[in-house]
Order: structure tokens, then C-alpha cells, then sequence
């Protein structure tokens, strides 16, 4: 019989879909680079343990490449100096060979997630120009619960109500 390496990471995993733009993270364990192969290809996870704002206990969480970035940035290049760091979610739908899904980008304060030139999203100072051409304004589908919905990047609300379609003049 074949064996594996487990990381040994325990708990719940984060749910993303959960994750609404501004919601709170703190880091609580230092990030290992943990070699895995994924699909036959070698991967490379960073795995840590994190409180989120509203959740009853800590969640696993990989991190990104952006996230890591902007913590390098932040905090400098040992994840041990992450730990106990409060920071930011940024979250948005993504798809990727295909595949929807939502990406989880955390950031420091001070900092903010753009596109840069190539279009990929990262974090950057907020006294950073905008790189990237503007995108069209979608609808904020990762709105704090209870706030209403806006178009990003406008000030523009609308309510979250349901519209009935007899109401419809067509």
C-alpha cells in the first residue's frame, strides 16, 4: 500500500463563499510552504490558521499569491511576524480554465487589491495610482450582510429587494 505526507492541517477549512468585502481575518499561525502534487503537477500550498470576524472558531486558509505579496509588503518576509495581524478581506468571482469560483484576497491596512498592467489582482499601498483600465461596474455581490447592494465603484445603492415579475409591463 502507497502512503502520503499529510500537512497535519486540522479544522474547518474557510468557506469562501461566506467571505464579504472588508470582513476581518487575523492570522494565527505561521505560513510553512507545504510541496503537495495536485492533478500530477507539483504544488506548492501556505496553509494557515485564521479567526475570522463572526466565525465561532479558527479556519484553515491558504494563502495566495497576491495575499502573500501585499503581507511581504506589510509585514516583512517572515510569517511569523504575521501572526496576530488583523487584516482585510477582498473577495470576488473569478474564473479560472473555466471553473467559477471566488477568490479570497486579505490585505493590510493601508493597502488595497487592484489589477496591475497584465490585469492580475494585487496588493498594493493605497497610495498606489490605478494601473488598470476601469472594469465596467458590477453589481457588489460581496456586500457586508445587511448593507445594501451597490454598483462597484459608484456610490450608486439599489435595494435588495426581490422585483415581482407581474410588475413587469411586458
Amino acid at each position: 500500500m502507497l502512503y502520503t505526507k499529510s500537512s497535519g492541517t486540522s479544522g474547518p477549512w474557510l468557506d469562501k463563499s461566506t467571505v464579504y468585502n472588508g470582513q476581518k481575518f487575523a492570522i494565527l499561525t505561521e505560513s510553512k510552504p507545504i510541496e503537495e502534487t495536485y492533478k500530477g503537477e507539483p504544488n506548492v500550498r501556505n496553509t494557515v490558521k485564521v479567526k475570522v470576524e463572526g466565525a465561532a472558531e479558527p479556519q484553515n486558509y491558504d494563502l495566495n499569491k497576491p495575499t502573500i505579496a501585499g503581507l511581504i509588503d506589510a509585514f516583512g518576509d517572515d510569517s511569523r511576524l504575521w501572526i496576530g495581524k488583523v487584516l482585510k478581506a477582498h473577495a470576488e468571482k473569478v474564473r479560472v480554465a473555466g471553473k467559477a469560483g471566488i477568490m479570497v484576497i486579505l490585505y493590510a491596512e493601508g493597502f488595497k487589491v487592484m489589477d496591475d498592467e497584465g490585469g492580475y489582482a494585487t496588493v498594493v499601498p493605497v497610495t498606489t495610482p490605478e494601473l488598470a483600465a476601469p472594469q465596467a461596474p458590477a453589481r457588489d455581490q460581496f456586500a457586508a450582510p445587511g448593507s445594501p447592494a451597490t454598483i462597484a465603484g459608484t456610490n450608486i445603492e439599489y435595494p435588495n429587494e426581490e422585483i415581482n415579475p407581474e410588475d413587469i409591463p411586458f
